[in-house]
């Protein structure tokens, strides 16, 4: 029996920023067939890089930080659905953010020189909301 090298819990970040990126999907303002194409290309680049970079900076390897994630998804899910909120970006940092919190946790507990790796860490973060900020501004998305 082979180990599977692919945390499941990354598997369960993965998933849940899949909600997030196919929310994203039906509310483009525009209409071309090429900007769909791009917006998907953008949005799994950006989903393979941020779970890739925060899991790699993430000082449990186990990865259970990305359990944070799942109320944040079940929320926005929620909202959009109950009450049509076409809200999807201050989920996503906020729940991005817990994320960051939790392992910056783990590496502060866990790291004898900490700060490197938690500055590290936070720049993935911030850096990976701010370019799904990017493609949704370019794509027209306002929220």
């Amino acid at each position: 029996m082979t180990k599977n090298k692919f945390p499941k819990f990354s598997l369960i970040g993965v998933i849940c920023l899949l909600i997030f990126l196919f929310s994203g999907f039906f509310i483009i303002k525009k209409t071309s067939v090429s900007f769909y194409l791009i917006y998907v290309f953008l949005m799994l680049l950006w989903l393979v890089l941020t779970v890739l970079f925060m899991s790699m900076t993430m000082s449990d390897k186990r990865c259970r930080s990305w359990l944070l994630l799942i109320p944040f998804t079940v929320a926005m899910m929620f909202m959009r659905l109950c009450f049509s909120w076409n809200i999807i970006i201050p989920f996503l940092a906020v729940g991005l953010f817990a994320v960051f919190t939790d392992s910056a946790r783990e590496i502060i507990r866990h790291e004898e020189q900490p700060l490197k790796q938690v500055i590290c860490h936070f720049a993935v973060t911030a850096g990976s909301i701010i370019i799904y900020i990017c493609i949704y501004a370019y794509m027209g998305v306002t929220v």
